[in-house]
């Protein structure tokens, strides 16, 4: 828009004329005065109070003259010969003003004129005071600056986009015709800080917002420039499960999208599917799962996974073997597990096998966890016992029966030195036994012998029913069959030594091995209480 306003220059270099019948001094505060001309077509007054002490002079007047003034300056002579503008331009009115001491009113000397100009420039008046009675004059000097046409807001450069949190520049350096630019923003979503026809621009809120700059002269021009705030980068937050098993896969969402997925290691492996990634894991341990989004700068979402272990058994380390009735330890590399066994040859608990039954059985280590079930084997052979061992007495010495692997003989219970044999002859009387093991370490042992005893030959008692003894005589192998089950069995030469004895026998066929006994009459006793005579012959 257009200033319609009156500008009144109130200059304050106000000439300060005495007279005293004559002109003593002509003082101004100032001998030029600056002032602006607001617009073309806009009336101007020049108010310049002048002082005038008694006596009145003859001729107060302005009064122009070119001396004083640049050589290009020229009168403008349709102004009259009391005030002129130099430049070669015209304004559109001034107004003098003088007190006089003898009024109470302030008196004008007005000067009309129109036409104005449409030219930019700097406008000079000058203004002479004389005194005609001694030709003493004294001038000052008004300089008017005017603005030069219509404003122009010119063009505002810089980028159209500034981050949150960031800062870019605008300039503004073709603007014209006008004074006093500022600058401002249509709504909060960019601060501003002005600096001349500069302006930095922070982002505040995501969003646009229009940038202005608004000149003002003899109109009002206003240029803009659309910014975009940019929002800061958002890696939203990732969601899924914490932990995946080797082999086995899970699958992780981000609420924010164009973002890139990584692990911080290779314990996982990746197949990303824009906002979605599957991960697969691979070796146990802990990994960090970044979802990156960039932007107005870059902002990473993070997981961390755990890769939990495969389910793992270890490995059973032990014997392979076990007697029906003994045991087996068994142990293995991992803890926690549970032992059991397939079929009722063996049974275990915590790792200690027990055979039952001749046969195979397969001992299982079964170790479950969040990620499935491992089991260790072992296959475990149950062997049977040998038969149990007799004792036989030949002469003065103890026999088994022969074709077991080791033999260990007994007092009581406890092993003698040295007596590792199918023979053995005892050099006290006592309690003898002896254990016996096969090639698989099975062992038995022996019924207890009692060894050093006697027994009358005449005091004898025919065997009862179930009991038969052939051939008789005999040469090598005396056979006796049992009805029922035997503890021991003596045989007696005639003068009551006990020349051979045996442990118990089941029921049955019990076949004696005399083929150590010389040719002659015994007595054979069993279970220390009946006897029958019997006799060898060669």
């Amino acid at each position: 828009m257009r200033f319609f306003k009156t500008l009144f220059l109130l200059f304050a270099a106000s000439f300060l004329v005495n007279f005293n019948g004559k002109a003593q001094s002509f003082t101004t505060q100032a001998d030029t005065v600056f002032g602006t001309l607001p617009c073309n077509g806009t009336t101007i007054n020049f108010d310049n109070p002048i002082t005038v002490t008694s006596p009145i002079p003859v001729r107060i007047a302005w009064h122009v003259t070119a001396t004083d003034f640049p050589s290009d300056w020229a009168s403008n002579a349709g102004i009259g010969d009391n005030v002129a503008v130099y430049g070669g331009n015209t304004l559109s009115n001034g107004i003098i003003r003088y007190t006089d001491p003898s009024s109470t009113s302030i008196l004008f000397w007005l000067q009309m004129y129109g036409g104005g100009t449409t030219t930019n420039g700097t406008f000079y008046v000058r203004c002479q005071l004389t005194d005609t009675a001694t030709s003493y004059s004294k001038y000052v000097v008004f300089v008017i600056t005017k603005y030069a046409g219509l404003a122009n807001a010119g063009t505002i450069s810089g980028p159209s986009s500034v981050c949150q949190q960031s800062a870019i520049t605008l300039t503004n350096t073709t603007a014209s015709n006008g004074a006093n630019g500022t600058w401002s923003a249509t709504n909060g979503n960019a601060a501003l800080t002005p600096s001349g026809n500069t302006v930095t621009v922070t982002g505040v809120s995501a969003g646009l917002d229009t940038i202005k700059y608004m000149l003002y002269g003899c109109d009002t021009a206003v240029t803009t420039k659309i910014i975009t705030v940019n929002p800061l980068a958002n890696a939203g937050t990732i969601s899924g499960p914490s932990s995946v098993c080797p082999t086995s896969t899970i699958t992780l969402t981000n609420t924010a999208t164009g973002g890139t997925w990584s692990a911080a290691n290779g314990n996982v492996t990746l197949a990303p599917n824009g906002d979605t990634v599957v991960v697969t894991g691979v070796t146990a341990g802990v990994d960090t799962i970044m979802y990156t989004v960039s932007g107005c700068g870059d902002t990473v979402a993070t997981k961390v996974i755990t890769v939990n272990p495969a389910a793992n058994a270890g490995t059973i380390s032990g014997g392979s073997k076990v007697c029906i009735g003994s045991t087996l330890t068994l142990s293995t590399t991992v803890a926690g597990g549970t032992w059991s066994a397939t079929n009722s040859s063996a049974s275990v608990s915590g790792g200690i096998v027990t055979g039952n039954q001749v046969g195979i059985d397969t001992i299982l280590y079964t170790v479950t966890n969040s990620c499935g079930t491992a089991v260790a084997v072992k296959a475990i052979t149950v062997n049977p016992l040998p038969s149990t061992p007799v004792i036989t007495m030949i002469g003065n010495g103890l026999t088994t029966t022969v074709g077991y692997d080791t033999y260990q003989w007994l007092i009581g219970t406890l092993p003698i030195s040295g007596a590792t044999n199918a023979v053995f002859t005892p050099t006290s009387n006592g309690t003898y036994a002896v254990t016996v093991s096969d090639t698989n370490g099975c062992s038995a042992t022996s019924a207890g012998f009692n060894y050093g005893g006697g027994t009358d030959i005449q005091n004898v008692n025919a065997l009862t029913s179930g009991f038969d003894i052939y051939p008789n005589p005999a040469t090598d192998i005396l056979n006796i069959n049992a009805g029922t089950s035997v503890e021991s069995i003596g045989i007696y030469n005639v003068v009551g030594k006990c020349v051979y004895k045996t442990g118990a026998y089941n029921a049955g066929k019990i076949q004696l091995n005399i083929s150590e006994l010389p040719a002659g009459l015994y007595l054979i006793k069993v279970n220390e209480a009946a006897v029958q005579r019997f006799s060898v012959i060669r």
